[in-house]
C-alpha cells in the first residue's frame, strides 16, 4: 500500500484515508485521499451536484474533510483565489486544494498556502519526458518515482498561485523539497495507496 515517502523529511500534514479518520479540529494542514468506492459513500450537499462527474467529485471529497475540520457553516465550500492566484476557503482563513485521478480524489486545507496533486503510477511511466522537462536534479527512488515527482511539481505549482500550463522550469528535487527556477522551497510530504501517488506541497523546510 505505501507509505509517507522518504523524500518528505518529517510529516507534518495530517493525512487520512476515510472521512472517520479526519481529527476534528487541527491547527495544521489536513489532507484526506480517498479511492472511487470511499468517494461513492461521502455525503452529498444538494449544492455541489452542478458540473461534471470529476468536479462533483472533487467538491464532494472537499466539502466532506471541510465539514469534518472546520465545522458546517462553511459547507459548501467555495475556492477562490487571492491576490497571488493562490485558492483559498471563501469566508476563511483557510488554504485549500484538490485534485482528481481516475476517480480517485485527494484535498487538502491548511493554515497556509497549499497545493496538492494526485497521479498514477502507470500514467507518470508512460509520460517519463514530459514529466523530467526541465527538472535539474531528483533521485526518483526517494519520491515514488516518476509519479511523486509529477505529483510534487503540479502541487507545487497550485502552492504557488500559477496555472499549471505555466511551468517556470528549473525544478530541482531534494531533502523533501521542491524549487523552480524562480521560486522558494516547497516542503512535499508524499503518500502512496494503490498505484496512486499524493503529493501536498507549502512553503517551508
Amino acid at each position: 500500500m505505501g507509505g509517507v515517502a522518504r523524500a518528505t523529511g518529517g510529516q507534518l500534514t495530517a493525512w487520512a484515508f476515510a472521512l472517520d479518520d479526519v481529527r476534528r479540529g487541527v491547527a495544521g494542514a489536513v489532507a484526506l485521499m480517498v479511492p472511487p468506492t470511499v468517494v461513492a459513500t461521502l455525503p452529498f450537499d444538494d449544492r455541489t451536484r452542478s458540473g461534471d462527474g470529476r468536479s462533483i467529485a472533487r467538491r464532494q471529497v472537499l466539502t466532506a474533510l471541510v465539514q469534518r475540520v472546520l465545522g458546517p457553516s462553511v459547507t459548501p465550500p467555495r475556492l477562490v483565489a487571492d491576490a497571488g492566484g493562490v485558492r483559498r476557503l471563501d469566508g476563511t482563513p483557510w488554504f485549500a486544494s484538490v485534485a482528481e485521478r481516475s476517480g480517485w480524489v485527494a484535498a487538502a486545507i491548511a493554515p497556509h498556502a497549499v497545493g496538492i496533486d494526485l497521479e498514477s503510477q502507470s500514467d507518470a511511466n508512460a509520460a517519463r519526458d514530459a514529466i523530467l522537462t526541465d527538472v535539474i536534479t531528483i533521485n526518483l527512488a526517494a519520491w515514488h518515482g516518476l509519479a511523486g515527482a509529477w505529483a510534487a511539481r503540479e502541487a507545487t505549482l497550485k502552492a504557488m498561485g500559477r496555472d499549471l500550463t505555466s511551468d517556470p522550469g528549473g525544478w530541482r528535487f531534494g531533502g523533501g523539497t521542491v524549487t523552480a527556477a524562480d521560486s522558494a522551497n516547497f516542503r512535499i510530504e508524499i503518500v502512496a495507496r494503490a498505484g496512486m501517488v499524493a503529493a501536498i506541497s507549502y512553503v517551508g523546510g
